[in-house]
């Protein structure tokens, strides 16, 4: 685990985000402006067309339902989710080994932490950094789904999830 790495929670200026961000962001905040960008990435030193992800929404270990939208090894340094959290769930504490990941709130709130330090308040259109391999769990304290966009860097693979809990 990293010494004095901390989740942090960020009000996010667009103009401050990558490109990838700045989209998961514009999805999150003005959904009618979104075209299907999504499927194209950029790698060096082309563009590399990605098919659409036709991915189901699934149950998981950590008690959250995930959509991959972006999970590809045509697009290496990052992916792309949506998670969605019940009213009243909290998620398993975990950690992903070397991938570093952001979490930007569609829809909800919460309380998110790292099972040391003191829990952020999170809502729509907030985001929170989680270093890698640092410990995080996020709890749904509303009345509906709590949703946030993930995006890992690099992409996720499920061999980088470490569960933290018993």
């Amino acid at each position: 685990m990293q010494t004095g790495a901390r989740l942090t929670l960020q009000r996010v200026n667009p103009a401050d985000l990558t490109i990838v961000e700045r989209h998961v962001f514009c999805q999150v905040n003005a959904p009618a402006a979104i075209t299907s960008e999504l499927e194209h990435t950029m790698s060096a030193p082309a563009l590399t067309r990605i098919t659409a992800n036709k991915s189901v929404e699934f149950y998981t270990r950590e008690r959250c339902f995930i959509t991959e939208i972006l999970n590809h090894p045509d697009s290496p340094d990052l992916s792309l989710a949506r998670c969605r959290v019940l009213a009243g769930v909290t998620t398993e504490l975990h950690r992903l080994k070397a991938t570093r990941e952001v979490y930007v709130i569609e829809q909800g709130q919460g309380l998110m932490d790292d099972g040391h330090s003191e829990q952020l308040a999170v809502k729509a259109g907030d985001s929170v950094t989680i270093p890698a391999g640092h410990g995080q769990r996020i709890e749904n304290t509303g009345t509906e789904d709590l949703v946030f966009m993930v995006i890992c860097t690099p992409r996720f693979e499920p061999e980088c999830y470490q569960a933290d809990e018993g």
